[in-house]
């Protein structure tokens, strides 16, 4: 599938790896090394680092607010010198192994029980109004899905879900 959006990039660039092609095809380059590494480490070290990744890209993304480059109307980047880093983006795997971690320590008894449904939503709502206030919904959304899919896996009750359903849709039409 990449092979044949890299051809596409060098047919719309008239038969020249140069602009698009060739730096597409380094990015997937590089994007697919650091895959096989996440890969190849060891599961219980990404369970360690849960609490780390996450409290360290919440504290990116208040950084943000404070040193952030604006750019298109938005000031979601943090200018590292030779890239640019969006935080919010981080979040979505930070945000994942934190609910990822909480659930394997809770009992499963307990997934169900509101006290320890408010644990989870906090950890998932607040970075998601961090990322709100960049703006960027989008990415805001995506957080509170992949949120929402842990817990649902996790075994968290229906009915929770059916109630957010019901309050957002109330909220959006009322």
């Amino acid at each position: 599938v990449a092979s044949v959006g890299f051809l596409m990039l060098y047919s719309v660039a008239g038969g020249s790896f140069t602009p698009w092609a060739e730096p597409q095809i380094k990015r997937f380059g590089l994007g697919m090394v650091v895959m096989l590494a996440v890969a190849i480490v060891p599961i219980w070290f990404w369970r360690n680092m849960a609490v780390v990744a996450y409290g360290a890209t919440i504290v990116l993304l208040l950084l943000v607010d404070l040193i952030g480059s604006v750019g298109m109307g938005a000031q979601r980047w943090i200018d590292l010198g030779f890239m640019t880093l969006q935080p919010s983006e981080l979040m979505k795997i930070g945000v994942v192994m934190m609910l990822a971690l909480y659930y394997d320590w809770l009992d499963e008894r307990r997934v169900s029980h509101p006290l320890w449904v408010a644990i989870p939503l906090l950890l998932i709502l607040f970075p998601t109004f961090l990322v709100l206030g960049q703006p960027d919904l989008g990415t805001a959304l995506l957080i509170m899905a992949g949120g929402a899919i842990i817990m649902f896996i996790a075994g968290v009750s229906w009915w929770y879900f059916v109630a957010a359903i019901v309050s957002i849709t109330l909220l959006v039409t009322g």
